[in-house]
């Protein structure tokens, strides 16, 4: 007898899926996939690890490709096996925090952050208000890309924070566009800056692993130089798997993205630096956030 196979069948029993007033975000995670759709936002407490980057979607490139054409191809097979993993495992991004220039007292009016178990993938988007968002950037994080905490906020899907689409059977145009962000789920943690309840609060214990990606979205000056205009076709999305709550670790992955920059520059010439993952990559961007997003989604930015 297999020494597994007591477990093939699944507990015995009826599983409890119920989502209670406090909640482990790797539970709570698991009960949204397995739960009917909360009818409506409730108030609760999750506990995990917290990082101020908005997770990208994984597979959305199937579903906008076709917004290129049939006639789109990459360059090459490097260039189209980066694209592949950056699109598969869903990289987090801090486009919204902005660390280098960072500036809480602008008009940002929330940062989208996540809170997850382990790996950026598994976790759910936290909107935190610009307030709350200055004291974790300058009393909490301290230099550090993840920390434990408990969120205090409303959870529910999207559309029940979307007016436009809260009882329409379609999707509205807006949450089609945040499609790109989120990961798996359609749900997010939603703290209310008005609400003394709702908060985010560090824990004692830091988080030994947070896994995800460092990335740098480049392009071989000689490629650019005589378009009017910009596609995927045109960029490398180069990335590394780091642990984020290490910083040796993410020391030594950062000397491993550089490497593969060196290796592309060596084969195609001067590179320019379009977007990258966050503040922990060196160099000015020479895109705003919102041109990366036209092409993730299948478009083309114009050169001027």
């Amino acid at each position: 007898m297999s020494p597994h196979k007591v477990f093939v069948d699944g507990p015995r029993g009826s599983i409890d899926l119920s989502i209670q007033g406090r909640e482990h975000i790797s539970q709570l995670r698991y009960k949204l996939l397995h739960h009917p759709p909360l009818p409506e936002a409730m108030q609760i407490t999750v506990v995990g690890t917290f990082m101020p980057c908005a997770l990208l979607s994984c597979g959305w490139w199937e579903e906008n490709r076709q917004n290129l054409g049939a006639d789109f191809r990459w360059k090459n097979r490097i260039q189209e096996w980066f694209f592949k993993g950056f699109d598969l495992w869903a990289p987090s991004w801090d486009y919204t925090w902005n660390f280098d220039e960072w500036n809480p007292s602008g008009e940002q009016q929330h940062f989208i952050a996540q809170l997850g178990s382990g790996d950026e993938a598994d976790s759910l988007p936290v909107f935190v208000p610009r307030s709350r968002a200055a004291i974790i950037q300058d009393e909490y994080l301290q230099g550090r890309r993840c920390l434990e905490v408990e969120v205090t906020g409303f959870l529910g899907h999207r559309r029940q924070f979307c007016r436009a689409c809260h009882n329409a059977q379609d999707v509205c145009e807006v949450c089609k566009r945040l499609s790109l962000f989120g990961g798996l789920l359609d749900y997010c943690l939603w703290i209310d800056e008005n609400n003394s309840d709702h908060d985010v609060m560090p824990l004692a214990v830091q988080p030994q692993i947070y896994s995800g990606y460092l990335w740098k979205c480049v392009a071989p000056k000689q490629w650019i130089s005589n378009s009017t205009s910009i596609n995927l076709s045109h960029l490398f999305f180069l990335w590394v798997h780091t642990n984020f709550a290490d910083e040796d670790t993410i020391k030594y992955n950062l000397d491993l993205l550089n490497y593969n920059e060196s290796k592309i520059r060596a084969e195609f010439g001067e590179l320019v630096l379009f977007q990258k993952s966050s503040a922990l990559v060196p160099g000015k961007p020479a895109w705003d956030p919102k041109d990366i997003c036209k092409l993730l989604r299948g478009g083309t930015v114009k050169v001027s």
